[in-house]
């Protein structure tokens, strides 16, 4: 889910926001600059930082790589270290070199998952022009490619006003291999508050945890249903429901007695 600037905190203001700090990069790799450890100190960095000094000699083949697990944590789609490339090797070193930049102990490049590229290169996104007029919104998409999204799993871009918003769920697409000029049925919406708590952060779930659970919580939803989520664990299913809140434009800080759960 580009890096757009300051992350909002509960009390505070900016034109920008960034709902996944220091854990992405949408630069698209290239046979030059991916090769590169970006100033990585490769003497004190994990061993596999050593594998960026290798050339890349793979046939051309559009590649989107990511990260999907760091020590332990599973890291929610559209939250993940990713990158694309000309080629599965420019695309897993463009991963790579998040990895070693940010200091991500990672023991086998394995952990980098890599398939074709998606994103018909749209991305990354072309960074816009936007005025930093303070305007909350959230814009969500309801569509991609004319299939319509199912509603637990639509893409949102949170924003300091519309033209971040918009900007934001291009850069959410590109995170989940999308093309973002595919991206269809959006709408935007305006927040009494920029609230510090929405987008949801990344939680620290414990892959090991299979339980599957179902969360609801008290409110009404627009059209009246109550807001539901499912996760393979509590912890994604917490997750999950925050997101749906935030998509209602309510705060999941403040909703949080409210929420039940149960194990499937």
């Amino acid at each position: 889910m580009g890096c757009l600037g300051k992350q909002i905190v509960p009390g505070g203001k900016s034109a920008a926001l960034d709902p996944h700090p220091g854990i992405h990069d949408d630069r698209e790799t290239s046979g030059n600059d991916s090769a590169k450890p970006g100033g990585t100190n490769l003497a004190v960095a994990p061993a596999i930082c050593k594998e960026l000094e290798k050339p890349c000699t793979a046939t051309p083949a559009a590649t989107f790589c990511e990260l999907p697990e760091i020590t332990g944590t599973v890291l929610v789609p559209g939250n993940r270290p990713y990158a694309f490339g000309a080629n599965e090797c420019e695309a897993r070193k463009g991963v790579l070199e998040q990895v070693c930049k940010r200091g991500i102990d990672i023991k086998s490049a394995s952990a980098i998952k890599c398939k074709a590229g998606g994103s018909g290169g749209k991305c990354p996104v072309t960074p816009r022009m936007c005025i930093t007029v303070y305007d909350p919104r959230f814009c969500v998409a309801t569509s991609y490619a004319g299939q319509a999204i199912p509603a637990d799993t639509r893409l949102a871009g949170w924003g300091a006003n519309e033209c971040v918003a918009r900007e934001e769920l291009a850069n959410i697409a590109c995170a989940q291999n999308l093309n973002p000029d595919l991206v269809q049925g959006v709408s935007c919406s305006r927040q009494a508050e920029f609230r510090g708590d929405c987008p949801p952060l990344q939680p620290a779930c414990d892959p090991g945890d299979n339980t599957a659970h179902d969360c609801e919580v008290g409110i009404s939803a627009p059209g009246g249903s109550k807001i539901s989520a499912q996760g393979a664990s509590k912890c994604l299913a917490r997750f999950n429901l925050d997101f749906q809140i935030c998509l209602a434009g309510q705060s999941p800080a403040a909703m949080a007695q409210r929420v039940s759960c149960r194990q499937k």
